[in-house]
């Protein structure tokens, strides 16, 4: 078994200003490190998986969809700067050696469509339920 910790538990970002945090992390026993890409415009990946490496953990990360952007927009612009967001985020995590990338990606935390489900949404939320999907 492999025990993990999400560095959110610090702090929104994480980057060679945290890197203090690691050896701490480290004695307590964890041998995953999970890090938020939120903005992978101000990550740095390179630096990130080079102090991961020197430490010997393995890493994952988790983000978000940004207030504006949507997966799931009617607006193709918004559709496209959402996948251009993701792309950037999927290239941090290749450049910093991470394996596995998590979060809410296909609208921002807490959107609402401001519209009701159709019935056929409600159906699938209700197989999604019963069937634990």
């Amino acid at each position: 078994m492999k025990l993990g910790v999400n560095t959110l538990i610090w702090g929104a970002a994480f980057g060679p200003s945290d890197f203090h945090l690691l050896p701490r992390i480290k004695e307590a026993g964890f041998d995953v490190v999970e890090i938020p890409i939120f903005d992978p415009a101000s990550f740095d990946a390179v630096a990130v998986g080079r102090e991961f490496d020197r430490l010997g953990f393995e890493r994952t990360a988790v983000t978000i969809i940004p207030q504006g952007l949507s997966l799931g927009s009617s607006d193709a612009a918004v559709r496209g700067r959402a996948r251009a967001h993701m792309e950037a985020c999927i290239t941090a995590c290749g450049e910093a050696g991470i394996s596995m990338l998590s979060g809410p990606m296909y609208t921002p935390v807490g959107y609402l469509p401001g519209t009701r489900r159709s019935r056929s949404e409600e159906h699938t939320s209700e197989l999604q339920s019963r069937f634990g999907i």
